[in-house]
């Protein structure tokens, strides 16, 4: 498994690692939404300092799940969400 979730008091934090695929990004956001502490959450911090994205990660796949992460925007809108890069690609 190329992430690991973990809960923390009011929010979670994810961390992926080596070469992540678009269906391990999307299964890795299906259970975090799936965990029934996500809907008290107030964070997000997802880690890619030890992950880069897969050769299949297209702009096609990045706009459907950028879509669903809207969807789910409305459902918990005082949620913050940060993102911990450096590689250009990855962000």
């Amino acid at each position: 498994m190329p992430y690991r979730l973990r809960w923390e008091g009011h929010g979670v934090y994810r961390r992926f690692f080596g070469v992540i695929s678009a269906a391990e990004f999307l299964g890795a956001y299906e259970e975090m939404i799936a965990d029934l502490r996500y809907e008290g959450i107030r964070y997000i911090i997802s880690d890619y300092l030890e992950g880069q994205p897969g050769p299949d990660f297209s702009e096609q796949a990045l706009k459907a799940f950028a879509e669903l992460e809207r969807l789910r925007y409305y459902d918990s809108p005082d949620t913050v969400q940060a993102m911990v890069a450096t590689d250009p690609i990855t962000v």
